[in-house]
């Protein structure tokens, strides 16, 4: 379980800059998310042991927003820490759409002429949902100053949005700055999450 909330918060801080700025069932589809031509564009020279990428695929049940997460392309040279990098940004995609247990398995396969066949094997696991929103610090209520609701999916970019709507708000009102850090506690039992709203005064 503290591996998995250290999941989430580390996605949801890459995606929003913020807190929670690192992290959020589908069934896996076969998908293919690039076309996979059969030889390297002839305008392309490949040089003596380096691998190009011939084919480039994800599989799996996978929203286009995170597809389009990743760098490599067919054409480039098949850099290790590039590919490793594009899986790192497929699961830590599916994380902040709420499939807080998304597995990503890569697999790279040699043509023997230079080229090289690269698959991403997507597993979302259940997607998560929203259990409770609540308010920690200052005695506020916040329920008509947030647009999360319980069953709402646990989507790391609406819940910072919501993070940021909820410090403005408190801010107006307060005359003077207020701090709202936001946290999310998983129950991996029921794939759901709680989501709190620490409220202070800025320091």
């Amino acid at each position: 379980m503290a591996g998995l909330m250290l999941a989430v918060i580390g996605c949801m801080r890459r995606l929003t800059m913020a807190l929670l700025g690192t992290c959020f069932a589908g069934l896996a589809a076969a998908a293919g998310a690039h076309a996979t031509p059969a030889t390297v564009p002839a305008t392309i020279a490949v040089p003596n042991n380096v691998a190009m990428v011939r084919g480039l695929r994800i599989v799996g049940q996978v929203p286009d927003a995170v597809r389009n997460l990743i760098s490599s392309q067919i054409g480039m040279v098949a850099d290790t820490e590039r590919l490793v990098t594009d899986r790192e940004q497929l699961r830590d995609g599916m994380i902040s759409r709420g499939y807080l247990e998304a597995q990503v398995q890569m697999s790279r396969d040699d043509d023997g002429q230079g080229g090289m066949f690269v698959k991403y094997a997507v597993k979302p696991g259940p997607l998560y949902r929203i259990s409770e929103v609540t308010s920690r610090g200052r005695m506020v209520d916040i329920s008509a100053l947030t647009t999360l609701s319980v069953d709402d999916i646990a989507d790391a970019d609406r819940i910072e949005r919501n993070r940021m709507m909820v410090e403005q708000a408190l801010t107006r009102r307060a005359g003077k700055r207020v701090v709202v850090t936001s946290e999310v506690q998983p129950n991996r039992a029921e794939h759901t999450v709680a989501v709190t709203f620490r409220i202070a005064a800025a320091k």
